[in-house]
Formats: structure tokens, sequence, C-alpha cells
């Protein structure tokens, strides 16, 4: 395993690490990151929605956005779209990940995919 500081206060991007297992011991991996750095970036990790589920029920139930809907066969799972004419990111002016909750959600797992036209 390898980890690469990104700043002196918080974030971390780390190699060597298969998302794709979801077994308790490797949780245990990605949770202490997690603690450690506050935010972790994993590349090349190709992982299904199930697998994606799957490591996000490690952390705690899962939960369905109050304010936009989610995916009809995985409503915990949100599809975030900028097309390359807009301008703003989604959510830029508001929280996308729950922080406004009175007992906030402990992590967020997002899946950037980059589609080129």
């Amino acid at each position: 395993m390898d980890v690469k500081l990104l700043s002196g206060a918080l974030g971390a991007e780390i190699s060597g690490i298969d998302l794709k297992d979801t077994s308790i011991k490797n949780f245990k991996k990605v949770n202490k990151l997690l603690l450690e750095h506050k935010v972790i970036f994993f590349r090349n990790q190709n992982i299904t929605a199930e697998e994606q589920l799957a490591l996000g029920k490690h952390f705690g139930p899962l939960e369905k956005h109050v304010y936009v809907k989610g995916r009809d066969e995985y409503p915990e799972i949100v599809r975030i779209i900028k097309k390359s004419n807009e301008k703003n990111q989604w959510g830029e002016n508001w929280h996308s990940d729950v922080s406004y909750n009175v007992k906030p959600t402990k992590a967020v797992i997002l899946r950037s995919i980059k589609y080129l036209l």
C-alpha cells in the first residue's frame, strides 16, 4: 500500500488497496486511512454499484438523499452528471453530502467517471 499526502491538513491518495474487496479486514484499512487523512482518493477502482454499496454499509446504515432521487435500482446512489457546456458543479452552492443533517453521515463515497464525448 502506498499513501501520497495531498496537503498538510487533509487528503491522501491511496494505491495498493482493492475496493472490490469488501471484507471487514479491507474495510478496517480503508476506515483507518479515512480517520487519519479525512479525505481519501483511490484511482482506477472500477467498482460496481453493488460493491460501492457493500463498502458503504460498513460505515453504517445507507441513506437516501432527502432532496435528490437516487437511481431506480440503487436508490442510495445519486447520479451527478455535468455536461461539457455546464459551468457550475452540481451542489456547488449547497452541500450534496448531507452534512446539514443533525447527525451527519460518517462518510460519503463518490465515484467519478469521466466520459469523453
